[in-house]
C-alpha cells in the first residue's frame, strides 16, 4: 500500500485508473437508490445482505448467511413469515432507503470490495483497510459505519469511507433542520410507494418502518466522525 501511494502522488494517468479500479461506488441519486431498496424489497435479483439473528431464529434459517431469492426456503421466510417492517429491518443491515443514504451527498465511496468477509484479519483486502484506518484521517476520510449500535443502525461497512470536511456539515444541517427533512422524506416515500404500490398491491407499505426510524440510521455513524 505504501508503494502504490506514492505513485498515487507522482503519476497522473496511474492515480486516474487506480480510483477507477479501487471505487465500488461513489455518488447515487435518490431514485438510483430506491432500485437498490425496492429490488429486495420484492425480493428479486441477485443474493444480498445477511440473514439477521432475528430473521434466523424466527424462520429457522442460518444466521449470517446471505438472503437468496433464488432459494425456496428464504422466499417463504420472507414472503409469509417476516412482516413488511421485518423486511426493511433486513435490508437496512447494509443498504439505505432512498433518501438518507450518504451516498446521495456526493462525499462518500465504497472501496476494494462489498464483502465484509475480504477486510478480515489475513483476508485479502485487510491491509488496504488498516492502511486507511491508521491515514484515511491524515486526509479528511473516515469509516462511517463502525457497527455496534445498541438501537438500530448499520452493520460495519469497512468500505464506506467519508469525506469529513463537508459530509460532517451536511449532516449538522440535517440536524438542525429535521423537520423539514422529515417532510421532504416522506413527501418522496410517498411517491415511491404510490408508483410500486400499482403494481404490488399487497405490498403498497415499503416505507412504514424507516418512515419512524430513519433518524438512528442517518445519525449513527462513527463518533470520531463528526468531531
Amino acid at each position: 500500500m505504501p508503494r502504490i501511494f506514492d505513485r498515487f502522488q507522482t503519476d497522473t494517468r496511474f492515480r486516474r485508473n487506480l480510483i477507477d479500479w479501487i471505487t465500488r461506488s461513489d455518488y447515487r441519486d435518490a431514485r438510483e437508490q430506491s432500485y437498490i431498496w425496492h429490488r429486495k424489497f420484492v425480493f428479486r435479483g441477485n443474493p444480498f445482505n445477511r440473514v439477521s439473528a432475528h430473521a434466523a431464529k424466527k424462520c429457522e434459517l442460518p444466521e449470517g448467511r446471505t438472503w437468496n431469492p433464488a432459494m425456496s426456503s428464504h422466499r417463504t421466510c420472507w414472503f409469509e413469515t417476516l412482516s413488511t417492517e421485518e423486511r426493511e429491518v433486513e435490508i437496512l443491515g447494509a443498504s439505505a432507503a432512498p433518501g438518507i443514504s450518504r451516498h446521495h451527498w456526493g462525499t462518500d465511496f465504497d472501496l476494494f470490495s462489498l464483502n465484509p468477509r475480504n477486510f478480515v484479519d489475513g483476508a485479502r483486502m485487510n491491509d488496504e483497510y488498516q492502511w486507511l484506518a491508521k491515514h484515511g484521517v491524515h486526509w479528511g476520510y473516515s469509516q462511517a459505519y463502525i457497527g455496534g449500535h445498541q438501537d438500530h443502525g448499520y452493520m460495519e461497512e469497512r468500505w464506506h469511507w467519508s469525506y469529513v470536511p463537508i459530509a460532517a456539515a451536511l449532516q449538522e444541517h440535517v440536524r438542525a433542520n429535521e423537520a423539514h427533512f422529515a417532510a421532504a422524506l416522506n413527501a418522496q416515500w410517498d411517491s415511491f410507494e404510490s408508483r410500486w404500490g400499482s403494481k404490488h398491491p399487497e405490498d403498497r407499505r415499503f416505507f412504514n418502518f424507516i418512515r419512524e426510524n430513519w433518524r438512528p440510521f442517518m445519525f449513527h455513524v462513527n463518533q470520531g466522525f463528526s468531531k
